[in-house]
């Protein structure tokens, strides 16, 4: 058997860690447990700015060409993320759900049309808050 490496031959080497797991279980419980940190630590920032924080217009996401409340970009960019949506929705209210970014979108529009194309879950977050819908 060849020594490391991938490809024919090197069954049994490890993961893409180097951590002799050939089935890189040991790698998604370290992303695992990476995401969860990070999640926690943004919903203490969350916590911390309240309502001022997440009805902020900042910055920039997609690419750099749209500016938005962080609402804007977790629909835009995350895929399944029902509960920082959630929360941010019980912080901000049906005003943080109506806020339109520079392109005249709001969370709706970015969860619907941006890069992961969100979940049912998020999607229904945004329009279970009661409000009408222009389409």
């Amino acid at each position: 058997k060849p020594k490391g490496g991938k490809g024919k031959g090197s069954e049994g080497v490890g993961d893409d860690n180097g951590n002799g797991n050939e089935d890189g279980n040991g790698a998604r419980i370290q992303e695992q447990t990476q995401a969860q940190a990070a999640k926690e630590l943004l919903f203490t920032i969350i916590d911390l700015g309240g309502k001022d924080f997440v009805m902020t217009t900042r910055g920039t996401y997609a690419g750099g060409f749209r500016k938005g409340t962080i609402l804007h970009a977790v629909a835009y960019s995350c895929k399944d993320a029902v509960d920082i949506v959630t929360k941010l929705i019980y912080i901000g209210g049906r005003e943080l759900v109506l806020v339109k970014n520079g392109s005249g979108g709001t969370a709706l529009h970015e969860a619907c049309f941006g890069a992961n194309r969100s979940s049912v879950g998020v999607i229904s977050a945004l329009i279970d808050i009661d409000i009408d819908i222009d389409i």
